[in-house]
């Protein structure tokens, strides 16, 4: 076995140690856990709410009340369970439910499976000489569209639904896994690859920025005639009108939990690693790099957790992303200490970044982040097939307004040529920002940083500037804050907007191909490169 196979074992290995971990903490954190009702549904076509579901011959598990996650005939969905389905009910109408030891471990072991195929399908793009995610997340994204058309919706759905658990949990952490790039932010402070004096101009340079994609994409999307509604699917192929599911009674444990996705119980768990690997690195019983690493994994799981878990007070002056990383830090600083004079904040940070380090791990897993979005364009698929065209035209542009845009105000600005490559990615979600970084020969740490600026302008500037321009299209704006704010600014409106989310979460994935692709084009990276060194 040669070095580079025998490395991407150990990544491996270690990658399906981390999720063997952290899974058992949030086995209730994504939807698609009931496989085999939903492979019922897929074989008999028969939605669970219906009145004949049960006399078809399923038998509903005891488990906890829970939406069902269901595709029927091509159209994906999320109903809650019928009350024809649940448990029994106790003396004050809330439903008493439980979970068997097997489904437990189904379900665990059908996440972990979904991870795994997106970490190797992530593993042999690399090898095969493929550098970018994409390339897996349209491909994945093909292959069930092809599916569908030829062997039917079924047997699409059954893919999907055997990936889905894995999707719902790269897709739930991905903000963790970009988390080293700007943990390591001191380091290219330190080492000069920010001129402070550059600082002022940056700043500007992200601001205008944001508003000129912003501005950009409402007069790109604009040019389009008003979007029509998406048409329900007639009650033939999914929820007949009379048998619509029933209402669910109160429930002990809602699913998912209403804000608290991460379970706080874990929290001492990860304190508890903590403590232990710096008794292991005292004790000689682990090496120091073992150690650290395991201390700063557990650290940044503590402190990403802990701010999830937050009260909403606190998360609105420090978002949990900000929580993981001044966490990070300290856990460094603190891991320096115990180690004695001769390492440094800086050195812990410098093998914190390198293999096997705690941030090298996390890092590894955004290539099958982006993977697992080729899922999210396929429940999105008949949206896409609907507008296909004014979606398309609309991201597209916008990737290469954004891109030759900012490579101009960048060389405007006087910034050098370095900020510049770095900053052309900064409206593209931060996993395929950190490969287009690499693909312009961009430091990603600097890239990732725009990036997760450029996000939280979004959030904060957003919604005023709807109410400004008096956006009523829901899919302007919802494309508008994909081309100016990628995932950050698509989460923020699954709460404040959702009739704009869908179009913002289709949106933010094909803007990232699109400037992928672009930076990809020799003729392009060209120009760019002119562009910023004229």
């Amino acid at each position: 076995m040669t070095l580079s196979n025998r490395r991407r074992a150990a990544a491996t290995a270690a990658t399906l140690g981390f999720v063997s971990a952290t899974a058992p903490a949030f086995v209730e954190a994504s939807f698609g856990q009931f496989a085999p009702q939903t492979a019922f549904a897929f074989s008999h076509k028969r939605h669970p709410s219906q009145p004949n579901f049960r006399s078809a011959g399923w038998r509903a598990p005891r488990s906890r009340s829970a939406p069902v996650i269901s595709v029927l005939d091509g159209q994906v969905g999320v109903w809650p369970r019928s009350s024809s389905l649940q448990a029994q009910k106790s003396a004050d109408g809330a439903v008493n439910t439980e979970i068997s030891l097997g489904g437990r471990v189904l379900q665990r072991l059908q996440r972990i499976a979904g991870v795994v195929f997106f970490i190797t399908l992530d593993f042999r793009l690399k090898a095969a000489g493929i550098s970018t995610p994409i390339a897996g997340m349209l491909g994945v994204f093909s292959l069930l569209v092809v599916l569908e058309a030829s062997l039917g919706a079924s047997v699409a759905g059954k893919v999907f639904s055997a990936l889905e658990p894995g999707y719902r949990f790269l897709v739930k952490w991905a903000s963790l896994f970009f988390v080293p790039a700007l943990v390591k932010l001191p380091l290219a402070l330190v080492k000069g690859d920010i001129p402070f004096s550059a600082v002022p101009s940056l700043v500007v340079l992200l601001v205008l920025g944001y508003l000129g994609s912003f501005f950009s994409c409402v007069g790109i999307a604009n040019v389009f005639p008003p979007a029509v509604a998406v048409a329900a699917p007639t009650p033939s192929v999914l929820v007949p009108a009379a048998e619509k599911p029933a209402v669910v009674p109160l429930l002990k444990s809602p699913y998912p939990r209403p804000g608290a996705p991460f379970k706080k119980r874990w929290l001492p768990a990860y304190l508890a690693g903590m403590a232990i690997a710096v008794v292991l690195a005292k004790l000689g019983l682990a090496s120091q790099t073992t150690a650290q690493a395991a201390f700063m994994l557990c650290a940044s799981l503590f402190s990403f957790g802990g701010g999830q878990g937050a009260p909403a007070q606190f998360k609105a002056l420090c978002h949990p992303l900000f929580t993981c990383i001044f966490g990070s830090w300290i856990a460094a600083w603190l891991w320096a200490v115990q180690a004695g004079p001769s390492v440094s904040f800086l050195d812990v940070l410098s093998t914190y970044g390198a293999w096997p380090g705690a941030g090298a791990l996390l890092s590894c897993m955004l290539g099958p982040a982006v993977g697992a979005l080729s899922l999210l364009l396929y429940e999105r698929r008949k949206l896409i097939r609907q507008e296909m065209v004014p979606i398309m035209a609309t991201s597209v542009a916008s990737a290469a307004v954004s891109l030759f845009g900012t490579a101009a105000l960048a060389r405007a600005l006087g910034l050098p040529q370095a900020l510049g490559l770095a900053s052309l990615p900064r409206c593209v979600t931060s996993a395929i920002a950190s490969d287009m970084a690499t693909s312009l020969g961009a430091n990603q740490t600097l890239t990732v940083a725009m990036v997760v600026v450029t996000g939280f302008l979004g959030v904060a500037l957003a919604p005023t500037l709807f109410g400004k321009l008096n956006l009523k299209s829901a899919r302007t704006r919802g494309l508008a804050m994909a081309a100016s704010a990628h995932g950050l600014g698509t989460v923020s409106l699954a709460e404040s907007d959702k009739e704009a989310f869908p179009y913002s979460a289709v949106g933010f994935v094909l803007v990232a191909a699109a400037s992928a692709l672009l930076v990809q084009v020799p003729p392009v990276r060209s120009a760019l490169v002119w562009i910023l060194s004229t």
